[in-house]
């Protein structure tokens, strides 16, 4: 049997893969939090069981270390649409590797 992370912080989870993430891990029992720059763009993911969105910019820092103390497994679903990639975003990857019990990057 698989075991599922209780606390899990996903990143980009208002976005087109991420909903279905969302879904997908709220269907396996896992609770979540969603960080969103808009809670209004959450209205696909708000009503779903365990799920908690909160606004905040994951690109600062400060606010991204605190989101993640919180949480046993991090998920980066951000979409990154520029190259080279900006430099707040090189840095939100590296705290996920350093600081995360369990992150998974992807891009």
């Amino acid at each position: 049997m698989i075991q599922t992370p209780t606390r899990i912080l996903l990143l980009g989870g208002t976005g087109f893969v991420g909903r279905h993430v969302c879904e997908k891990l709220t269907r396996l029992g896992c609770s979540m939090t969603v960080i969103t720059r808009r809670a209004r763009q959450a209205s696909a993911i708000q009503n779903l069981p365990r799920v908690n969105v909160i606004e905040g910019d994951v690109y600062n820092l400060e606010f991204l270390t605190q989101c993640m103390q919180k949480h046993d497994v991090v998920i980066n679903l951000i979409a990154v649409r520029q190259l080279p990639l900006k430099k707040p975003m090189c840095s939100c990857r590296r705290l996920l590797r350093k600081h995360a019990k369990t992150a998974v990057c992807t891009g």
